[in-house]
């Protein structure tokens, strides 16, 4: 595995930095964009290098660190879905491409974009639209 998280080559933004910055995004194809951008960094990119594990196809998926990527970038879809509901201006349940069928599931991509949950035990999105089955969220860690 080659990485070197110290290196001065390693330029992807703090969590304090990207997240305010992708919470913006107008719309969902703005975000999309954003979000490829820094998933290609944290692969291929200034972060991994093009000698990574994590930049080969067949070998990403092995990397421990590709799990966090993508839950990374899962967490700021989220972070921009709650972001723009509490703002009440735009829709974030559609989308630019929503039109798309799911490659595996054979489901339109929009299913699991997912509905705001108006029950109080779910302070998330409820997948997939048509009939939810589970409540996505985040939990904040906590001292007691």
């Amino acid at each position: 595995v080659n990485r070197s998280p110290g290196s001065s080559e390693a330029k992807v933004g703090s969590c304090a930095m990207v997240l305010p910055v992708f919470r913006m995004m107008e719309d969902f194809k703005s975000l999309s964009e954003a979000a490829d951008g820094l998933r290609a960094t944290m692969h291929c990119g200034e972060a991994a290098g093009k000698e990574s594990t994590m930049c080969t196809e067949s070998t990403a998926v092995w990397d421990p660190l590709f799990w966090f990527d993508y839950a990374y970038l899962d967490r700021i879809f989220f972070g921009w879905q709650k972001h723009h509901q509490m703002l009440s201006d735009i829709d974030t349940k559609n989308c630019y491409g929503c039109e798309m069928h799911m490659t595996h599931y054979h489901v339109p991509l929009a299913d699991w974009f997912g509905k705001h949950s108006e029950d109080k035990d779910c302070d998330g999105i409820l997948v997939p639209k048509s009939d939810p089955q589970a409540c996505i969220t985040y939990l904040h860690a906590t001292t007691e």
